[in-house]
């Protein structure tokens, strides 16, 4: 029967693609399924209390979250160059978008093919076509394909050829049920598609749930339209079973803060004057026929239950005697268990870190070849990120040859993906660009220079603007004569006649011609001050190049007018002691 074949990696892997969804997902259903009992001494009805107030710490999930997002955001720096108007206008959301929902294809990539992707390892995405397409041209237009995704586990079973085509495939539906008098769907029910290729045929025939043919119909295609996005391994393999025990771990902390980490009230005592040989003064007893009392009796146990009760609080007080070495107290349980469980968590939380890092820098492709480098660095983590980027590449590339068939179009659409990512935050790329503005003045060559200059670009907004912005500030970099643009250190080399103004305005990025206009108000500025300062026929204070040439007596007279000190015959002092 159609609906009990699987292939052995799908037995192979089920119950794993349920435990990875499951802990990229967390939530309440991640809670019920993997929260564990810390021992068969924990009752039903305690597992049931802390199972509610437990939490999912969903750290794997933000990591992957991180690997989506930093390349997520590159996308706008997809270049998809010809194909069909239909397909450039479905790729850029308009009309019904790739989907028939209004989505671009960049939304349609990276909310939902690349999740899937990175937490299971593999997605599948089916190329449709309306059913009113008939077998002419004439017939289609009006007409455009459509996309829509299969989970890795609706892809029952599949044979490839050689080149990794398609020869044949079953698919599972996921169909509505809907109520005959609201029209409103109530259910979901199962069905079934089988491909088959056959001397360049495609055949493919629906069943419905209980594997009865519903339908038969041959496309007008050379090819299954079915591509299939796949890793080597799933990103979620080593860091799931982290997230589940980072699960059980935080609810036993939280249980034994409600419940263990109340203090409890201790006394001393002699346990002498509680000996059971010793009578204490008990209740008295009475005849039972006259009434009468006939003794004091001894004290039971419940009575010494009762007198031994203390009231213990913020609001009560309790004396004790002075022969008591230690007073009454309250004591509370250790925190060295909640302590260690706590760093053992943290430790947990940075190994998913490295173990994601460790999984992206060791993907490889399907067909064996792996990444460049096997160390965790940089250089191997940004190589993983870059062969998911070829792997949407070429899974869009095959989407647009499919697309290109069903328009009867030999020109399909020309798919280019950014070869460089990164997983670095903004604080370690500007700890980076620091380091390397120190490195950068340390050698005098101008072309070494330029080389830490374009690496210190790249390292602070290689991931934050498009490609052709970076080509430009890569290019004016080439181009300047000098890579110090500090105005300090501008200043400090002008003042001392080690590069010219025009050189230095050039350095700082001011417009060509600055200069020539500086300096024309520069003059105007002294003519102003040397105006405004001045007094008639004389020289402004920091000007005396300004002053207006006297001679004979009448300079004399003004000199002594201004330094009433200086007399007429005397003669000028000799610095230094007098002989």
């Amino acid at each position: 029967m159609i609906s009990s074949i699987f292939h052995p990696t799908y037995v192979k892997h089920s119950l794993d693609w349920r435990k990875w969804r499951a802990a990229y997902a967390s939530g309440d259903d991640f809670i019920r399924e993997y929260l564990k009992k810390f021992s068969v001494r924990e009752d039903n009805s305690d597992f049931a209390d802390r199972k509610q107030m437990s939490y999912a710490p969903a750290f794997a999930k933000a990591a992957i979250n991180d690997v989506k997002n930093s390349i997520f955001q590159r996308m706008q720096d997809i270049v998809r160059i010809g194909g069909s108007e239909t397909y450039q206008n479905a790729v850029q959301g308009k009309g019904g978008g790739v989907d028939l929902k209004g989505s671009a294809m960049n939304n349609f990539i990276g909310t939902t093919i690349l999740e899937d992707l990175l937490v299971l390892g593999k997605v599948g995405v089916y190329i449709d076509m309306p059913s009113s397409v008939g077998p002419t041209v004439y017939d289609s237009i009006g007409t455009t394909p459509y996309l829509y995704h299969y989970p890795v586990e609706q892809i029952r079973s599949w044979v490839t050829d050689m080149y990794g085509n398609y020869v044949t495939l079953l698919l599972e539906d996921c169909i509505y049920t809907y109520d005959k008098d609201t029209g409103l769907p109530n259910g979901i029910t199962n069905g079934f598609r089988y491909f088959r290729l056959e001397d360049g045929v495609v055949t493919v025939t629906v069943y419905n749930e209980k594997a009865v043919i519903l339908e038969t119909k041959v496309l007008g295609l050379n090819r299954i339209p079915f591509v299939c996005f796949e890793l080597s391994n799933s990103l979620m393999e080593d860091i799931a079973n982290y997230q589940i025990a980072l699960l059980n771990m935080a609810s036993s902390d939280v249980a034994y803060i409600l419940k263990a980490n109340f203090p409890f009230y201790i006394e001393q005592y002699d346990p002498r004057s509680e000996s059971p040989y010793v009578k204490g003064a008990g209740a008295p007893t009475y005849d039972d026929e006259t009434g009468e009392e006939i003794g004091a009796g001894t004290e039971t146990q419940e009575n010494r239950s009762e007198k031994d009760d203390v009231t213990v609080g913020a609001t009560s007080g309790r004396r004790y005697p002075i022969s008591v070495e230690h007073p009454p107290a309250f004591i509370n349980p250790s925190a060295e268990p909640l302590t260690a469980s706590m760093e053992k968590q943290e430790q947990l939380k940075r190994e998913i870190r490295q173990l994601l890092n460790l999984a992206i820098a060791n993907l490889r492709t399907t067909n064996g070849a792996s990444a460049e480098s096997k160390s965790v660095d940089d250089r191997s983590l940004e190589n993983g990120l870059s062969l998911i980027g070829l792997i949407l590449e070429r899974g869009e590339r095959e989407i647009a040859k499919i697309w290109a068939e069903y328009e009867y179009s030999e020109s399909p659409a020309e798919i280019n993906y950014p070869r460089s990512y990164t997983l670095r935050t903004e604080a370690d790329r500007r700890e980076e660009t620091k380091a390397l503005s120190e490195l950068m003045i340390k050698l005098p060559s101008p072309t070494y220079q330029k080389e830490v200059g374009k690496k210190m670009a790249d390292a602070l907004l290689g991931n934050d603007v498009k490609q052709e912005t970076m080509d430009k500030i890569l290019s004016e970099l080439e181009d300047s004569p000098n890579m110090t643009s500090d105005p300090e250190t501008l200043g400090l080399d002008l003042e001392q006649g080690l590069v010219g103004r025009e050189l230095a305005s050039k350095i700082r990025g001011y417009p060509e011609g600055e200069v020539e206009k500086a300096k024309k108000e520069h003059i105007e500025r002294l003519k102003a001050i040397s105006i405004a300062q001045a007094p008639e026929g004389g020289a402004a204070r920091g000007v005396p190049d300004a002053d207006v040439p006297t001679s004979g007596s009448a300079k004399k007279e003004k000199q002594q007018s201004q330094n009433p000190d200086i007399q007429p015959n005397a003669k000028k002092a000799v610095r230094g002691p007098s002989k």
